[in-house]
């Protein structure tokens, strides 16, 4: 089972690298209509500002972080998906290695009941989808301060190198200033995830003859949708999380989830909850895509080398 779980953390890491390179472009679009809508009113005039600042680089400024750390959220949304599925259960069938004291623990606290197919149930996979975002926000919420206090501070024109802008937090917020918005993030991805690990497994379910091996086109098609449902879903905590985040005051003036929310609704009613929300889809589904693909294949290949090993 050890074997077993590290091979999801390594597949994880590799489908959400590759589907962040891919997406990167969309998500500084987002990142900047969410937090100046006056400035970037919509996602053409966004891509040409951006483009006249920089070029094509300039779409991937702040990347450092998500690229290097967006292999290991997935990873970790992974394997803490599986780890909660084991506990639930219980171990994979056909899992025959040698396991370890923890190991042995939990098979023995939660024994394998019998299944009727190696297909978990739904609710199964939504309450474990679900657990697996809150543990990932934890780490997920500062990645992401730190990637949206890069991006504003390079269209503001001001030094958005990484060193710098941990600094600038650290210095003016303090190590807690780092935890901003977490609250925001497990709002967002608790409801987030369980509409992303469902979505994902029925729609392959619904589309393979083979769901626990898809081919290539199902997994693209399955993730876009994957990443369609909780980009809809959970769209405006985003926003707000986005406001939280990106406000660099302190004290009685700092942006808080309900003053963001408030501003607003004042500044455009409902309709201003979802500002950026095609970019965003646009984002969601490509990224998704190729992270479900990525995954999916690179577990296929590691299955099939042990196979012959």
């Amino acid at each position: 089972m050890q074997s077993e779980m590290m091979t999801q953390f390594l597949c994880g890491w590799v489908g959400g690298a590759a589907g962040c390179m891919a997406s990167y472009p969309l998500d500084t679009v987002k990142t900047l209509m969410q937090h100046d809508t006056r400035r970037y009113p919509t996602a053409a005039v966004t891509l040409r500002e951006v483009y006249r600042g920089g070029g094509v680089a300039a779409f991937y400024r702040g990347c450092v972080i998500p690229v290097s750390m967006v292999g290991v959220l997935y990873a970790l949304n992974f394997f803490s998906y599986n780890l909660f599925l084991v506990l639930i259960m219980g171990p994979p069938r056909g899992v025959q290695e040698r396991q370890t004291a923890v190991e042995e623990t939990v098979v023995a606290l939660v024994p394998e009941p019998p299944r009727k197919s190696a297909l978990t149930p739904i609710p199964v996979v939504a309450v474990c989808g679900g657990l697996s975002g809150v543990v990932n926000s934890f780490v997920q919420g500062p990645g992401e301060l730190l990637k949206i206090r890069q991006q504003v501070a390079s269209s503001a024109g001001e030094d958005h190198r990484l060193l710098s802008v941990a600094r600038q937090i650290l210095v003016h917020e303090g190590p807690r200033g780092l935890t901003r918005g977490l609250l925001a993030c497990i709002v967002r991805d608790l409801p987030g995830t369980v509409a992303w690990f469902s979505t994902y497994e029925l729609v392959k379910r619904g589309i393979s003859l083979t769901p626990e091996t898809p081919r290539a086109a199902e997994s693209l098609l399955a993730g876009g949708a994957a990443g369609l449902a909780p980009a809809v879903l959970v769209y405006p905590a985003d926003v707000v999380k986005t406001l939280v985040q990106s406000d660099t005051r302190t004290g009685a003036h700092k942006q808080t989830m309900r003053l963001a929310a408030r501003s607003l609704y004042q500044r455009g009613g409902l309709a201003a909850f979802y500002k950026g929300v095609g970019a965003q889809l646009g984002r969601s589904i490509v990224a998704n895509a190729i992270t479900f693909l990525g995954r999916d294949m690179t577990f296929q290949l590691i299955s099939a080398y042990r196979e012959k090993a």
